[in-house]
């Protein structure tokens, strides 16, 4: 004998007690396998969700276009500093859509009003409560904070000319629409398409009403 180590050339013993069972050896391969598939699963979401937000905002960027509201025409809809998406893609004007148009607006940039009166429509304005009346018919307008004759210069009733369109903004006391003679009604051709969704400010975000 050559002491503890002399059997084995000094090499530490393994026992057989210390070497890990079979039943060890499976449950760290399962184990590790369960990690790997729920990586794998976690990866496909996120690769999954990755690319629906991709499409979705390539087919937003296709049929909608941004565009910030720079004054409050239409307030309390859209106020100044609001982002919106407008599309044109098979657009069709209309009663109540709020519209952008090429016409230049007084305060700057597109015209943004929401249509009152289709081709054919007679369009009335109450010049003591500032009602309007479309056909007739008394329209309700829960958009508008508070009916005014605002600026006006036109007759009380209009007869909307075939291939346009009468508008109006939400905030009547002082919106230039076609109240104003240098306004009037628009072409149906100069509607760039409707105003559908807000975006900015976050806690206004939605649809347009």
């Amino acid at each position: 004998r050559h002491g503890n180590g002399g059997e084995n050339g000094g090499k530490p013993v393994t026992r057989l007690m210390d070497r890990p069972s079979t039943q060890a050896i499976a449950q760290a391969r399962e184990r590790f396998a369960r990690r790997h598939r729920r990586r794998r699963a976690l990866l496909g979401l996120f690769t999954t969700v990755v690319i629906c937000a991709a499409l979705v905002f390539a087919a937003a960027v296709t049929v909608a276009q941004p565009l910030w509201i720079t004054d409050d025409a239409m307030a309390p809809t859209l106020e100044a500093g609001t982002l919106v998406l407008y599309s044109s893609w098979n657009y069709a004007p209309a009663r109540g859509d709020v519209v952008v148009s090429t016409v230049e607006s007084p305060e700057g940039g597109m015209l943004v009003r929401r249509i009152i009166g289709l081709p054919g429509d007679r369009v009335s304005l109450d010049r003591t409560t500032g009602q309007v009346t479309v056909n007739g018919q008394p329209l309700a307008e829960d958009y508008v904070s508070c009916l005014a004759v605002g600026n006006m210069d036109i007759a009380d009733e209009t007869l909307v000319p075939a291939g346009e369109v009468f508008v109006l903004g939400d905030e009547r006391l002082t919106a230039l629409d076609s109240r104003r003679q240098s306004i009037g009604t628009l072409p149906v051709e100069t509607l760039l398409g409707k105003v559908w969704l807000r975006l900015w400010p976050l806690e206004c975000a939605g649809m347009v009403p």
